[in-house]
């Protein structure tokens, strides 16, 4: 439960201690532990166990079952709680999968804590603020026994203070069930780039007979909605039933176009050891964003800004070791390609992408592999400033790079356009040139 209003700050009035506990912890504490041993582990675990089938005949309610089992097994729960949600370290992912192995072996769930704008003071006067961690709680427990409940209790432990001044976190905190990357069911992911052709991919393999996309309302960006190392569970459970609901023999996939860019989750599709990915390449002519009026501005500001920090151009926002990552990670289970192949010879790259799938029957005869969410003409004002194109070719130069290097991975050709370092621009001029000849083709659109 989240309060309307969220005070700035929240003083401990009355945070008082044992006389032989230690002394409150620094105001920049963080809820982190060191594994419990697995000796510890494993008798807390048969503790847990025995504890649950001797309960199994209560009749208390749901709130005091889960508090009595809780306060039953502290130490245990408490041993599996307090590692780091959120981070962009990758390796917090091992950690937290590690946290929840031990939770589940104690027959508990892992639930994310996120407290949001609120500042807690302890007594002698410093912030303290708490970052979204993992809580292991009993498996009986719901979303608000553990905000109300387990939650104060852990923290109280950990701060030092008395259990009643943190009753009031319920108000203020966000508690969600964490699921696993292994138990979300579908089989392939279309994971970029975007603008290279992602929805002309969707909409096409679609159309085979044995192919599903998750197409369900609030599961098809889930991802996208999901910031924490591992999934939330409501997601997770809710793609199983739309999967359910297809029954067998389909092929279910997932389209996420800018997934590529997001570490976590790359390492999160690692872990689905059935998924496929597709990943396609291209000279994609950036836009700007809101942040500036024109690209002609956008590419004038690196000249006075760190091109490091550049948020269009910048390092940090380039694909290129995102690709690398990508293949690194899915290895043999990844399927790069360049746009080209789409372009000049799409009948045998989606025959192609059917057999990667494992799709046992050929595309329908009448099938047609459509262009989707295409523009012709000029997007920008680039392609008409010839200083500019030049400017901005040789900023992106370490993308053209990383885009032969991961296809040379991939053991796929490199088409002439990529190594001649064409871009949109170039093929928007030959067209441009074939219309002054009076070439009766039809005029071609281009991929966004």
């Amino acid at each position: 439960m989240v309060s309307q209003a969220r005070p700035q700050s929240v003083a401990l009035r009355t945070a008082s201690r044992r006389e032989d506990s230690p002394p409150p912890r620094p105001a920049f504490f963080a809820l982190w532990r060191s594994p419990m041993p697995p000796g510890r582990l494993a008798c807390a675990a048969r503790a847990a166990r025995a504890a649950l089938a001797a309960a199994a005949g209560a009749t208390t309610s749901g709130a005091t079952s889960c508090v009595l089992e809780y306060e039953a097994h502290f130490e245990a729960f408490r041993w599996a709680s307090g590692h780091a949600t959120r981070s962009d370290d990758w390796e917090a992912l091992g950690r937290l999968e590690e946290q929840q192995r031990r939770c589940r072996s104690l027959q508990g769930r892992l639930w994310e804590l996120h407290l949001e704008e609120v500042q807690l003071q302890l007594p002698s006067g410093l912030p303290l603020r708490l970052r979204p961690l993992g809580v292991c709680a009993p498996e009986r427990c719901g979303a608000q026994d553990v905000a109300a409940e387990t939650t104060p209790r852990l923290l109280a432990h950990r701060m030092q203070v008395n259990q009643s001044e943190l009753r009031f976190l319920s108000e203020f905190v966000t508690v969600k069930e964490l699921g696993s990357w292994e138990d979300i069911r579908f089989d392939f992911a279309i994971i970029g780039i975007d603008r290279c052709g992602t929805t002309s991919l969707h909409f096409n393999l679609d159309q085979h007979p044995e192919i599903r996309f998750v197409q369900h309302e609030g599961i098809y960006s889930f991802l996208q909605q999901s910031p924490t190392l591992l999934p939330w569970q409501e997601h997770v459970l809710a793609v199983q039933r739309f999967a359910e609901e297809q029954g067998k023999g389909f092929i279910l996939g997932y389209r996420h176009s800018v997934l590529y860019a997001y570490s976590h989750l790359l390492h999160g599709l690692s872990r689905m050891p059935s998924l496929r990915s597709i990943l396609i390449v291209c000279e994609s002519e950036s836009g700007a964003s809101e942040r500036w009026r024109s690209l002609t501005e956008a590419v004038e500001e690196t000249k006075t800004v760190a091109l490091a920090e550049h948020q269009l151009l910048g390092a940090k926002f380039r694909f290129g070791p995102q690709l690398l990552l990508a293949q690194r990670l899915l290895k043999d289970r990844l399927l790069l390609f360049h746009q080209h192949s789409l372009r000049s010879q799409p009948v045998a790259t989606y025959e192609r992408l059917r057999l990667f799938l494992g799709a046992r029957k050929p595309f329908p005869a009448e099938t047609r592999f459509a262009r989707r969410n295409v523009m012709s003409g000029h997007r920008t004002e680039l392609c008409r400033n010839a200083s500019l194109e030049e400017r901005l070719g040789q900023l992106l130069a370490p993308e053209f790079q990383a885009i032969e290097e991961a296809l040379l991975g991939a053991q796929e050709p490199l088409p002439e356009e990529l190594l001649r370092r064409w871009t949109r621009c170039h093929r928007l001029r030959e067209e441009d040139a074939k219309d002054i000849a009076g070439d009766p083709r039809p005029k071609r659109r281009f991929t966004k």
